[in-house]
Order: structure tokens, then sequence, then C-alpha cells
């Protein structure tokens, strides 16, 4: 059925995809591209990286020691961060409160909610990444993404500071308002 064709493509697509995200070149620049549409998106990248790596670790019975200092690191990173706000990726607060009651049990599978979570949110960003990369030279990726991601920002300071200045203007119109009466 078309039904079928469809999961199996979008199945093909997910491994391209974690071929891509395991492929440092091909990271790098999905994770400068996902940068562009939110400020946790690249934190994402990093976080699904890193649980990879956490995973390899513990997969090769590496000293236990070794393996919490990896949960400790990627918790204070990503999930319970002392830069506000405290969730730095794209996981619910109930999430992010579940992992860290748990860094203590001995799991490879401590981190596997968040991780699919952070990925299926990524994955949808893929394909609008590769039809940007398949449009430009090897050379010319990383550069056209810094120069869209400065004038996104440019974009949004300039946003924030037209609302900065809507309510310190609705402020004072109060304030003389409060005055009058």
């Amino acid at each position: 059925s078309l039904d079928n064709n469809k999961f199996i493509s979008s199945s093909k697509d997910v491994i391209v995809f974690r071929k891509g995200l395991l492929n440092p070149v091909t990271e790098l620049q999905f994770r400068r591209y996902v940068s562009i549409y939110g400020d946790n998106l690249e934190n994402d990248v990093l976080f699904w990286k890193e649980v990879q790596a956490f995973k390899e670790l513990y997969h090769v019975h590496s000293d236990e020691s070794l393996i919490q200092e990896k949960v400790a690191v990627i918790i204070s990173c990503f999930i319970d961060s002392q830069i506000p706000p405290n969730i730095q990726i794209d996981i619910s607060p109930d999430m992010a409160e579940k992992i860290v009651e748990r860094k203590y049990e001995r799991t490879p599978y401590l981190f596997r909610e968040a991780q699919f979570t952070v990925f299926r949110h990524l994955f949808r960003f893929w394909d609008k990444f590769c039809t940007f990369r398949g449009n430009h030279a090897e050379e010319k990726i990383l550069p056209t993404i810094e120069r869209i991601r400065k004038h996104e920002r440019a974009k949004q300071r300039a946003e924030q500071q037209r609302l900065d200045e809507l309510a310190l203007k609705e402020a004072e119109e109060k304030k003389v308002t409060l005055c009058v009466i």
C-alpha cells in the first residue's frame, strides 16, 4: 500500500539522517544550519552526539567512574544547566526531571527517550537542509549559513527592540493616565 511505501521511504530517510549526524562534516553543517531556526536546536545536535558517545562508552565496558562522569557532564550541560534556562535542549521538564532522578542508575538507556525526542525534532529540518546543501558548493555551505544566521539574529534583535520600545511607550501612557486620574 501507499502508506507502507511512505513508511519504508521515511525509515530510509531516518537511516540517512542518522548517518549524517554521525559524519563530522555533515553534522557540523547541519548543526549550524538548524541554529538559524532556534537556540536549542544546535544543542539538540550536540546532545544527540554526546548520548551516542555515552552509549559507546557504556558498551565498551568502561570504568564505572568514567561512565558516571559522562552522565554528570551530559546532565549539567543539557538537562540541568547552571546557565538559564536549565533545560538547554528540546525536551519537557518532566522528561528532564526523570533523567535527573535516575542519574545513578547504571543503564545505557538513561537518555533514550530524550535522545529520541531531539532526534525526531531535528529530523523535521533534514529535508530543508539537504535541499540547501544541494544548492551550494561544499566550500560555500558554512559561510552561507553564517551569513543567514547573522541576518536572522539582527532581525530578532530589531524585533526585540521594537517590542521593548512598544512596552515602554505603553507603560509611559499608563503612567500619564494614572497621573491624570
